[in-house]
């Protein structure tokens, strides 16, 4: 994993020197190019990275704080910057309300970044990190001791904590994510969205807290018109579009058939930034129709546009993404890898892909029904995004359904909001858009830079701060797109998964500005008329995939003990008639425990077996 890697230890049993440290990160390297290296260092700490070259790490040295930046800051100068960062150590040095400046000032530093900064005179250390998290990183703390880094594997080795926690699979392989910053790893937990780390070295002393949370109940521009809201912002995602494309040599959007890539695409075009455009399409020409409609975005915003084929989906790929996120990623996400290694053949890593990264802050996020408490969110939680029966969970698990559920509502009852519907809009961005979906781009920073405009803090803040009652239907989506390029606003999207040959329109009612108040009788009235509907063929299972898991809970011991066999084979019998995306998650969450538990992979013995789902 690129990125930084920090580890304190003031104990007096400190049991890696720092030359082993650096062995057993430089072991976490998958991708050729890659180097791992000593940045700096002190009697109890040291900071290193991993990077390729072109990976945006930088150093900066002030009169009294030495900093060193870890990804990219797309609306300050450096010299902007360095002078905050030391702005906010002397206050805290100082103890005149230096968290509050922070917290300040991470409302108003757009990018994606990971922060470490030493007082020179002190010796104190700072990490922090942005309000989103952008750049997943894992620590554990324990008494005068630290680990922190990108890689999960390396603070595993680090710490030397390797018991599992089976109440944090149990919520994994219901959501397809780890929600509440969770990781399979008892005491490892991944850094929270506006962390703030500070170390005294010379007493051995750590604090952690978080110093900014999204607060879902006040809406700033709930005044505003629809028409106003969405011209607001259509200007905000552009300007947004050219800061994060000023930075690398070379731009590519990543198209496909849906409204996220088109709306990113018709900003960038909006903000006059130059820029290229490719979109994928796999083996079995499943997103067949997806392309068609990316390349007819490409035509009309006049954007050069290219396609590439992906090959089947192969174990030796589906092995490389487990190393490469230590099992944190949805393993069946391996078939872009092909993709990845294409972009940096053509444009070089020098070069940043964009995307638009599925438009939260645009949707809307309340409840269907009527809720009054927590424990009915908690309930309705389950309903809508689990994969799996809280029932069925609680015997694979041996868990207690209680227990779960007690663990969603002691988390819920942490969100600032005070309305139940609003604590759902929390629930909904911070969890699922958050902690999976930024896994995701993460993935592709392995390669080159990854960026997605509509997930940057301007016009984040925008659009959740726009009334909830303009989302509903995609709406205001649609009126943003309008507003960027009325063409695009009129084109058929492809809705949800790129197999699925369903066409949705941005139907006349939705341009015009009204609520389409019968989702159905517009589908039928504006779809039906356009092309006949294909309903999506039933998958089945890769028989890889099954045979693979019962090896994983054959020959590792610790699996047994952790998951039910009875459970399990009662999933797998019956695999054909479940989410494929609930069978790639269970199937991540083994290979997980397998690779990190176990010195053999069985995953290593099937490096050309092919592993995309078939169609029937």
């Amino acid at each position: 994993m690129p990125g930084l890697s920090f580890v304190f230890d003031a104990s007096e049993t400190a049991s890696q020197s720092q030359p082993q440290q650096l062995s057993i990160l430089s072991d976490t390297i998958v991708l050729p190019n890659y180097q791992s290296e000593l940045l700096k260092q002190n009697r109890n700490w040291s900071l290193y990275t991993t990077a390729y070259p072109g990976y945006p790490i930088h150093q900066y040295d002030t009169d009294s704080v030495e900093i060193i930046i870890e990804g990219k800051i797309y609306n300050k100068s450096p010299e902007q910057i360095t002078h905050e960062i030391q702005t906010f150590v002397d206050k805290y040095i100082n103890k005149q309300a230096g968290q509050e400046f922070l917290a300040q000032w991470l409302q108003q530093t757009d990018g994606q970044y990971l922060i470490f900064a030493m007082h020179k005179q002190s010796g104190m250390i700072f990490i922090f990190n942005d309000v989103f998290s952008h750049l997943p990183c894992y620590y554990t703390i324990s008494d005068k001791r630290m680990c922190l880094s990108r890689s999960l594997r390396f603070v595993r080795q680090i710490s030397e904590r390797s018991e599992f926690d089976p109440l944090a699979m149990s919520l994994y392989v219901m959501f397809s994510y780890y929600p509440f910053n969770k990781t399979f790893l008892k005491g490892i937990k991944r850094l929270e969205p506006a962390s703030l780390i500070c170390i005294s070295t010379d007493r051995a002393t750590i604090h952690k807290e978080k110093v900014h949370t999204f607060n879902f109940d006040h809406k700033e521009h709930a005044g505003l018109s629809l028409k106003k809201s969405a011209k607001k912002l259509a200007e905000v995602y552009a300007q947004t579009a050219k800061q994060h494309c000023c930075q690398a040599e070379k731009n590519i959007v990543m198209l496909t058939g849906g409204m996220d890539s088109r709306a990113v695409a018709a900003a960038i075009s909006a903000s006059q930034t130059p820029y290229t455009s490719i979109s994928w399409i796999d083996h079995q020409e499943n997103a067949k129709n997806d392309v068609t409609v990316a390349g007819q975005v490409a035509q009309i915003l006049g954007v050069e546009w290219d396609t590439f084929r992906l090959p089947p989906m192969k174990g030796c790929e589906v092995y490389q993404l487990l190393r490469m996120k230590d099992g944190i990623e949805q393993l069946e996400r391996s078939f872009i890898n092909p993709f990845l290694k294409h972009l940096i053949d053509t444009y070089g890593r020098n070069a940043q892909i964009i995307t638009g990264n599925t438009g939260w802050s645009l949707r809307y996020a309340l409840p269907d029904t009527k809720l009054s408490s927590l424990p009915e969110l908690a309930s309705y939680i389950l309903k809508k995004h689990a994969y799996f029966s809280i029932n069925l969970i609680s015997r694979l698990f041996g868990i207690s359904e209680q227990t779960i559920m007690d663990e969603i509502l002691h988390h819920l009852e942490q969100y600032p909001e005070t309305k139940i519907e609003q604590k759902n809009a929390h629930y909904i961005i911070h969890e699922r858009a958050i902690n999976y979906l930024l896994q995701g781009a993460d993935r592709h920073r392995h390669y080159l830079w990854h960026d997605y405009p509509d997930f940057s803090l301007p016009f984040f803040r925008c659009a959740i701060n726009c009334r909830d009652e303009y989302k509903k239907n995609y709406v205001l989506y649609a009126r943003v797109l309008r507003e960027l390029s009325e063409p695009l606003a009129t084109l058929p999207r492809i809705s949800g998964s790129n197999y699925k040959d369903i066409c949705q329109p941005l139907s006349k009612s939705i341009k015009q500005g009204c609520y389409l108040t019968n989702p159905v009788r517009l589908f039928k009235k504006y779809v039906l008329k356009v092309r006949p509907v294909a309903v999506p063929k039933p998958k089945r299972h890769p028989h890889a995939m099954i045979k693979i898991m019962n090896e994983q809970l054959g020959h590792t011991p610790v699996m047994t003990e952790i998951i039910s066999r009875k459970t399990l084979k009662e999933i797998t019998d019956h695999a054909s008639d479940l989410n494929p995306q609930a069978m790639s998650t269970l199937f991540t969450l083994l290979s997980a425990i397998e690779y990190h538990a176990s010195e053999n992979c069985t995953l290593e013995k099937y490096p050309e077996e092919i592993m995309d789902a078939r169609i029937e």
